[in-house]
């Protein structure tokens, strides 16, 4: 549960790395094996998040691990859709589908579970990720990084984006 700057990392085998929230890891080199990034949600509120790593999918086993709320068939994790400014949402027995680097999700714990962490296991992104197919509006994108991004920086290297972030506030 701190910040720590690598050139390369490579975990074995039965190997584990828990990244607690507000926490970083930085590698700058190569990565192999899976670690784990612990996100807390402080309420039942929604919450805006999107996966650090590579290779975490989503299922039902996913909404129940990390005590996602489902609403009839509704699973409390979402994807915003621009072109017709909608979201849609995972529905129970839905097949697995893999996290996007970059894209942004909506998720809320389910009611009575109050703060808690959701986690995403997989690779860590150490190459510049792209996010594909952005639309006209407003897109939901994420940070697909084990580390902070420096908002100025990315608005500076993505200079054909509209030069603005909004943040959302859960609480409210």
């Amino acid at each position: 549960s701190e910040n720590i700057s690598l050139g390369n990392i490579i975990l074995e085998n039965n190997a584990s790395l828990i990244i607690s929230t507000g926490s970083s890891l930085i590698v700058s080199g190569t990565s192999t094996g899976n670690i784990t990034y612990n996100r807390n949600l402080g309420t039942e509120n929604w919450y805006l998040v999107s996966s650090p790593v590579a290779g975490e999918t989503y299922d039902d086993a996913y909404v129940t691990a990390n005590s996602l709320a489902i609403n009839g068939t509704n699973n409390a994790i979402s994807t915003y859709a621009p072109a017709n400014d909608n979201w849609s949402y995972m529905k129970t027995g839905d097949a697995a589908a893999n996290f996007n680097a970059g894209q942004g999700y909506s998720v809320r714990r389910e009611t009575g579970q109050g703060e808690g962490d959701i986690s995403f296991t997989g690779t860590i992104n150490t190459e510049s990720v792209e996010t594909s197919s952005l639309a006209a509006g407003f897109n939901l994108i994420g940070n697909p990084y084990t580390s902070f991004v420096n908002s100025a920086t990315f608005l500076v290297d993505n200079s054909n984006l509209d030069q603005q972030i909004w943040v959302w506030d859960q609480t409210e």
